[in-house]
């Protein structure tokens, strides 16, 4: 469509319609099938000029298939591509990316990296299992053995609900070969708080053993230095047997009071530890 700007007083012509004018056929290199009814390709603000040139803004809209990465749940990451190609005309329409670049091709491809942040779906996911995590590994300070397992016994309880909640959370199709780090913190931490529970109720049971020798004089002392440090409070113990001259349970429940501290402490590391590697490793 060419015109001479002497005959037409005028180089452009805006067209607001192109129902008669020839315009390329713009479609996505998937099959027409009833899932992709919603793709189209739309132009405006269509220019033609006395020289033949045809320019306009070409509005399109399709559907790509996303592969989605769930490593780092809720802030998942999802690449979404899609091509374009001309079915009608593939060997005569060419795509550039821009006006300076000499390369062109008939099938041109878009990417678009997307990465979805969810802070206050995180910290709702997060802050019951830091909160029992605690519960678990300080344990020690609050008591007794029966009160420590008591308190990790809540820690569990807090733990399998919010095992539930995040359970509700996940997309129906699941995350297929991925394992996300937030699972793997659950468990971690699951672990953990059943770890700690059965040393705590070994060690239990075992300072409940009647014992008639006393334990190294060495030993009593760094037991009492080391629940000293843990601000543990002494169980008081029931008389055992009121003919015995000296009772030394009270010796012994020492010992094993520092044991569990330690134990704890051994575990509150590995706790730690195993955080890091899981987000930051």
């Amino acid at each position: 469509m060419k015109w001479s700007f002497n005959d037409w007083k005028t180089d452009t012509l805006n067209i607001r319609s192109y129902g008669k004018l020839w315009v390329p056929d713009i479609n996505s290199d998937k099959f027409q099938t009833s899932s992709q009814s919603g793709d189209y390709a739309q132009f405006y603000d269509i220019i033609a000029k006395n020289n033949g040139n045809v320019t306009g803004r070409l509005e399109l809209k399709m559907q790509a298939y996303c592969d989605i990465d769930y490593t780092n749940f809720p802030d998942d990451d999802k690449r979404c591509c899609f091509r374009m190609k001309s079915t009608l005309y593939p060997h005569y329409i060419r795509y550039y990316l821009s006006q300076t670049d000499g390369n062109k091709a008939q099938i041109i491809e878009l990417c678009m990296q997307v990465r979805r942040h969810s802070s206050t779906l995180r910290i709702e996911l997060m802050l019951p299992m830091m909160i029992s995590s605690l519960f678990a590994v300080t344990a020690p300070l609050f008591g007794s053995f029966r009160d420590q397992i008591n308190v990790k016994l809540f820690a569990i309880l807090i733990q399998l609900i919010s095992f539930t909640f995040l359970a509700m959370k996940t997309p129906q199709v699941g995350f297929g070969e991925t394992v996300p780090n937030i699972y793997t913190f659950y468990v971690f931490t699951l672990s953990i708080t059943v770890i700690s529970l059965l040393s705590t109720s070994v060690i239990s049971a075992m300072s409940r053993v009647q014992r008639k020798l006393p334990p190294a004089h060495r030993y009593t002392l760094l037991a009492a230095a080391i629940n000293s440090s843990f601000c543990s409070t002494n169980e008081i113990s029931n008389p055992v047997d009121g003919t015995s001259v000296k009772d030394y349970h009270h010796d012994w429940l020492q010992i094993y009071i520092s044991i569990n501290n330690m134990v704890s402490l051994m575990i509150f590391f590995a706790y730690v530890i195993g955080i890091i590697i899981i987000f930051y490793i």
